[in-house]
């Protein structure tokens, strides 16, 4: 079983029990890059990335091993859960260090919520997801531009300068107020997730601060 680090400490008290064994690895182990190539982290060196987390890929790899063994597939899963001290909140975090694909992507957080709803040793359902839920994906700094690019081809020309403006008073208009999640993830804000987050590496640490994880 992997090292469960300081998984006694006072943040894995709000850490349901069946997940518990699974807490201990910081932000920056978790998005290390999958096995096969060159090793690198999607996250690393700032406050935020030194934060513990439930590994949830892992404990989906334990909880569906009879299915992988049956017929050899396994649901789509997040890399990471954070229970942030005294909110009633989620953190599903996914962190990509090769290409975002919106669908991949989508796939991931349904089945993840299935994980809990099953697993998840806590009364988990679609409409607690819509209340507590919130997807945070952390992806390439290229994909992340390439998206805004391709955004604002779309909007029209007094939209764009609209929001523009409206970003100038913003520190962090990528999760400040208004902002709208990249790959088609902000279809599923109040169907699925509270709310979604698409990041660069480089606002993780932002976003934490932000949420006031650190």
């Amino acid at each position: 079983m992997m090292s469960v680090g300081n998984s006694r400490g006072p943040v894995s008290r709000i850490v349901p029990r069946s997940l518990r064994a699974y807490f201990g690895r910081t932000f920056c182990q978790i998005s290390e890059s999958k096995p096969g190539t060159k090793v690198s982290f999607c996250v690393q060196d700032s406050d935020a990335s030194s934060l513990s987390a439930v590994e949830f890929d892992t404990f989906k790899k334990d909880r569906y091993a009879s299915m992988w063994q049956k017929c050899g597939h396994l649901p789509c899963s997040v890399d990471a859960l954070y229970f942030p001290k005294g909110k009633n909140q989620i953190f599903a975090v996914e962190f990509k260090t090769g290409d975002a694909n919106g669908t991949n992507l989508v796939r991931k957080i349904y089945d993840t919520i299935m994980c809990l709803s099953e697993y998840g040793g806590i009364r988990f359902s679609y409409e607690r997801a819509r209340k507590e839920l919130c997807y945070v994906v952390v992806a390439p700094e290229r994909d992340i531009k390439a998206e805004e690019k391709s955004r604002q081809k779309r909007q029209s020309a007094n939209l764009a300068c609209a929001l523009s403006r409206a970003m100038v008073y913003q520190d962090n208009p990528e999760f400040g107020e208004g902002a709208r999640a990249f790959f088609g993830l902000n279809k599923l804000e109040g169907v699925i997730v509270s709310r979604v987050f698409t990041l660069s590496p480089g606002k993780f640490a932002a976003f934490a601060r932000d949420q006031s994880w650190v």
